[in-house]
């Protein structure tokens, strides 16, 4: 048994069998009699047992105050049983004792001393109860042994978190803009160097594909080519350049090459511009236009160069097919020019003949030649005024020249005829050219895609000036298969090159496209 100390009482607990034995650590066998206090904790009873029987009891805990004294009844169990009642219980003791003593006599219980503590130093220990035991015919009870009470241990408190403060949100970054640029507001080239490279590139975002519109300009006009102002000309210092500059996904920069002409004039430094314009999948940088400047290097005025045969031949090369010589076409041309006789007559006929071969090659052909006769068959003629026989109007080929280098130079990339998959590169360009001409706004403008396939190749083939055998119409009818409009960007395109690649178109535009390339 324990006794706690609660506030000003004290707590008299009974926990076990053995009430009327108690020491700090173990507990007495009980074979006549056995005390305990009821579960109301204001009684107590006592309880003779004949026979060596344990009886139940409940364990509880009563608050008293120290020499109290309460009733208690007696039973007594025997061969005929009988209950008497009477007498007291009496608690003596104090506060710390360790110790426990007990007297019965004439029906009452004495129990002093005993486990006493005060409550506010000791928690009280809740006590496991005993089980009740099963009565034997053996003559001596060995009692069920109480289980140890298992203590509560106090539980450690949490500590109140400290608030962290109200982390501060970070911005999610701005995507850098998607731009395309020149790499440098100025380029510095040597008249001789031959070329100038000018580079395009973009950032931000290069993911995508992007394209851009690249052309040179200047201010010199009609001047002529022995005029020393500062400013270079297309006419007499380089060669003009169009392009569709086209970024693959993942690509960041193009080089584009612009020609430079070498004369023999004595002019200083001169300049002209490259721009760009018409942004897709980007937009303009910052640096959207340069300035190109050409360094002289000449040390004084010398004979026109166009009157030597192998800067003549370079022009053609220049002029015509957009790229550099190659040693073996420079080489060929220049003697045929060179090595004719009898001199000095012959000189003016093989530059004529020089010129019109270079007029006449597959190479042009297939690309400037093509890029003429797409226009005429797309829009037909333009018409203009002549003075020649007289005041009159005149239909002359609908193309202008800057229209003209950009199709060109766009068709002619990269190739060169003889060279090893040359054919190749020339189909691949020449599809890719179509299927842009026809998405273009002045086509769509011109052939809404309601048309239907016979109403569109007939449109083109009026404008071409060409009336076609039954079996030409019906090939560019059968590029739209069994499609009843021209949606199809892919099938307008190809029927169009049917068109411009007519043999009777060709016959009838060669003397125009000749006369107009004396022009351009």
């Amino acid at each position: 048994m324990k006794m706690v100390r609660q506030q000003r009482a004290l707590v008299f607990m009974v926990s076990c069998a053995c009430l009327l034995a108690a020491t700090l650590a173990a507990s007495r066998r009980l074979t006549d009699r056995k005390a305990s206090v009821d579960s109301d904790l204001q009684e107590a009873t006592i309880r003779e047992n004949r026979s060596p029987r344990l009886q139940s009891h409940e364990p509880a805990q009563k608050a008293v105050s120290p020499d109290a004294v309460g009733p208690i009844s007696r039973q007594v169990i025997a061969g005929g049983g009988g209950t008497s009642s009477g007498g007291s219980l009496k608690v003596e003791g104090t506060a710390g004792e360790t110790s426990a003593s007990k007297t019965m006599s004439g029906g009452s219980l004495n129990l002093k001393g005993g486990f006493w503590n005060t409550l506010d130093s000791t928690p009280a220990l809740t006590p496991t109860p005993t089980a009740t035991p099963t009565a034997t015919p053996t003559p001596a009870l060995t009692p069920t042994p109480t289980a140890t009470p298992t203590s509560t241990p106090t539980p450690s408190v949490t500590p109140t978190p400290t608030p962290s403060g109200t982390p501060t949100a970070t911005p999610t970054p701005t995507p850098a803009p998607k731009t395309i640029q020149f790499s440098a507001a100025n380029y510095i080239v040597v008249e001789g160097d031959g070329h100038v490279d000018t580079i395009i590139t973009r950032s931000g975002d290069i993911s995508g594909a992007a394209t851009i519109s690249f052309s040179t300009s200047d201010q010199a006009a009609a001047q002529n080519c022995n005029v020393k102002n500062g400013i270079a000309s297309s006419r007499c210092d380089y060669e003009a350049r169009f392009a569709t500059v086209k970024f693959a996904p993942g690509e960041n920069a193009k080089t584009i090459s612009i020609f430079i002409i070498d004369d023999s004039y004595l002019e200083g430094p001169e300049t002209f511009q490259v721009n760009l314009s018409n942004p897709s999948g980007a937009s303009l940088g910052t640096s959207s236009s340069a300035t190109i400047t050409i360094t002289d290097n000449d040390i004084a005025d010398g004979a026109d160069p166009i009157d030597t045969s192998r800067f003549f031949v370079k022009l053609h090369y220049l002029d015509f097919l957009n790229r550099e010589p190659d040693q073996g076409g420079w080489d060929f041309w220049t003697n045929n020019i060179d090595n004719c006789a009898p001199k000095p007559s012959c000189i003016d006929a093989q530059r004529i003949n020089t010129s019109a071969a270079y007029f006449l090659s597959i190479e042009f052909q297939q690309t400037g030649y093509l890029v003429e006769r797409t226009y005429k068959a797309a829009y037909g003629d333009a018409s203009s005024m002549s003075t020649i026989g007289g005041t009159h109007s005149l239909a002359v080929p609908i193309v202008r020249l800057n229209e003209f280098l950009l199709d060109t130079q766009q068709i002619g990339q990269g190739v060169v005829v003889l060279q090893p998959g040359w054919e190749t590169v020339l189909e691949n360009n020449k599809q890719a050219f179509m299927l842009e001409f026809v998405q273009r706004s002045r086509f769509t403008s011109a052939f809404a895609t309601t048309l239907t396939p016979a109403q569109f190749v007939d449109a083109l083939f009026t404008n071409a000036g060409v009336t076609p055998s039954a079996s030409e119409r019906q090939a560019a009818l059968n590029e739209f298969g069994s499609a009843t409009n021209t949606s199809d960007a892919a099938a307008r395109g190809r029927a169009l090159r049917d068109v411009a690649e007519n043999s009777i178109l060709q016959q009838q535009e060669f003397n125009r496209a000749f006369v107009l390339m004396q022009f351009f």
